[in-house]
């Protein structure tokens, strides 16, 4: 899956007097409305119309506003927006031509008097058409005070197609959202140096429904960092959860996504993983595993449940079938022998070596800095969020500290991208002209230096890339 990109806007060259109020997200402050998915070749087009109020982000705050398409199964993060709080103005300070509202409190449209029209791509996958489509709004109040919230803004998507399309999309080159194809390169190469540990905590329906849930898997991982993670940062923490029928597929569906939702954002509440990269994935019915349990047990009918379940999909009725079979004799011997060895929850914990400071990411005098690594530096850095000005800092400081890495080197141009200091990132990025990872940025760098022609082929080039 893509790294999400950055988009740093404008606001004040984006406001509008009455945007139009459709789906919500961050606790109905920001507004959803104008969604379009079309597919135009191996890629998917996503367009929409975003609108905010002054309130979701104070001075010296930023929110990030990441969209998600995702099923059951699988998901796609696309294209982040950073608002910035110091670029939103009471309306009685603007100048110009610019909408004044009337005086007190402003309500319902008045009230979101910013937008934007967001416009990315993504490469396409069959699983996008009828996926629900997720906000993810995180507001960085700095210094690691985070708080993230997730909004379904639609329950199924629906993509059309180009059908006039006859070559690659044209690339649009939009002077307010161009930021949008900011990347930022993982240190892939030195990713063996985090030290990883793996493991699954067995769990029961009757814990998987209790209501201290998260705060057992919770619990259970920060005491599998006390005793395996050696002292070392946690800088990701990866879930898999795993269940089985109960029932009726679509509600138990449901439940899990929900049920992976709110795990989530219980983990980013708590002390000890708040300063963490956390994803939650579910897999409602995990009939893999109930396969390879059937296979190798002693039950009555065994080859004609398997026989069931390898020829009828979930969705047409796999599990009807089988309450059916031999007077339910089977699904009875499922209930109570099978299913409960399936509900599980697998974990992967990331942990930073302790080159640099746990807290502050910074190397200080009494670090060997010859032990410090940029997998190292970059997993810290991630810690605080791609959109917050401590991530961008770091940036910089590696490539001052590993002056020969490419991913520093283009991590730190992508950096003064976002902030606006082009002279910087062309020293940065230029050297690395035929490098396919930093296509985008320079794309982005030569649109910022109105040298559009030459922006124009690195967004190919990058496309192209992408497509092999």
């Amino acid at each position: 899956m893509k790294k999400s990109k950055i988009l740093t806007l404008s606001l004040l060259a984006l406001l509008s007097a009455a945007p139009a109020l459709g789906q919500t997200a961050y606790n109905g402050k920001v507004s959803v409305s104008q969604e379009q998915f079309t597919r135009q070749g191996r890629l998917l087009r996503v367009r929409f119309h975003v609108a905010y109020g002054d309130d979701v982000a104070s001075p010296g705050e930023t929110l990030t506003l990441t969209p998600v398409l995702k099923n059951d199964t699988v998901q796609q993060t696309l294209s982040a927006v950073v608002v910035k709080g110091d670029d939103l103005r009471p309306v009685s300070r603007l100048q110009g031509n610019y909408p004044v509202a009337a005086r007190g409190k402003a309500k319902g449209r008045a009230a979101l008097r910013h937008s934007f029209d967001y416009d990315t791509t993504v490469p396409y996958a069959a699983w996008m058409n009828g996926a629900a489509l997720y906000f993810e709004s995180q507001r960085d109040k700095g210094q690691g005070n985070r708080h993230t919230f997730e909004d379904n803004v639609l329950s199924s998507v629906a993509v059309t197609t180009d059908t006039t399309l006859t070559a690659a999309p044209r690339v649009e080159v939009l002077a307010e959202g161009i930021l949008a194809r900011v990347r930022y390169l993982s240190p892939a190469t030195e990713a063996s140096k985090i030290a990883t540990v793996t493991g699954v905590m067995p769990l029961t329906r009757e814990e998987v429904h209790s209501a201290k849930f998260n705060s057992e898997v919770y619990q259970h991982i920060m005491s599998v960092a006390g005793k395996q993670g050696g002292g070392r940062p946690l800088v990701a923490v990866r879930l898999h959860g795993f269940g089985a029928p109960e029932g009726n597929y679509h509600a138990t569906a449901r439940m899990g996504m929900d049920r992976q939702l709110w795990l989530r954002d219980y983990l980013l509440r708590q002390k000890g993983t708040a300063a963490a990269r956390c994803r939650v994935d579910w897999t409602p019915e995990d009939w893999d595993s109930i396969v390879t349990i059937v296979r190798g047990s002693s039950m009555r009918y065994r080859n004609a449940v398997l026989d069931i379940i390898r020829a009828t999909d979930v969705a047409d009725g796999r599990e009807s079938n089988l309450k059916t079979l031999a007077k339910g004799q089977p699904y009875n011997y499922l209930e109570h022998h099978v299913f409960d060895k399936v509900y599980r929850m697998a974990y992967t914990l990331d942990f930073a070596v302790p080159d640099a400071d746990s807290i502050t990411g910074a190397v200080t005098p009494d670090n060997d800095r010859s032990q410090l690594t940029y997998a190292n530096l970059f997993g810290v850095a991630e810690g605080y969020g791609r959109g917050s000005s401590t991530f961008r800092e770091l940036m910089a400081m590696g490539a001052r500290l590993f002056p020969n890495s490419a991913e520093a080197n283009i991590n730190a141009g992508a950096a003064a991208l976002v902030e606006g200091r082009a002279d910087d990132a062309r020293r940065l990025l230029e050297p690395y002209a035929s490098d396919p990872r930093a296509y985008d940025d320079l794309g982005v760098l030569y649109t910022l230096l109105g040298r559009r022609d030459r922006a124009e082929v690195y967004f190919r080039l990058a496309e192209a890339n992408a497509n092999e």
